[in-house]
């Protein structure tokens, strides 16, 4: 841990993390890491989509990676979308630079920019 308390227990959620080579998001995502989350990194660069998730992991986050274009034609958007299911199962809360998108009750739903759930 970070020496931080949790803000909440994360523990058994999935987090889907977009674009984490953003300041804010890395911190978002550590947060939710330290309180229990499981996190699936997605982005452009597979060379630092490994090195962001060996270093979350090296903090004792249980941190996944894989490379999404979202420029690409939607067959591979969809494809991707496949690939995180199965490497991680139901997503419950998505942290992107535009904000967090909480899918999972019991979860505060004040940090983020929109609330579902």
């Amino acid at each position: 841990m970070n020496g931080q308390p949790p803000l909440f227990d994360a523990r058994g959620r999935h987090v889907l993390v977009v674009s984490p080579e953003h300041a804010a998001v890395q911190a978002w995502a550590l947060r939710l890491g330290h309180a229990g989350a499981k996190l699936m990194l997605g982005g452009t660069d597979p060379d630092r989509l490994e090195a962001l998730a060996e270093r979350f992991q090296a903090q004792g986050v249980d941190t996944r990676w894989a490379v999404a274009h979202a420029h690409r034609p939607e067959p591979a958007m969809t494809q991707w979308a496949a690939q995180v299911h199965q490497r991680m199962g139901d997503v419950d809360v998505l942290v992107t630079p535009e904000g967090i998108t909480w899918y999972a009750s019991g979860l505060p739903q004040s940090a983020g920019s929109s609330a579902q759930g």
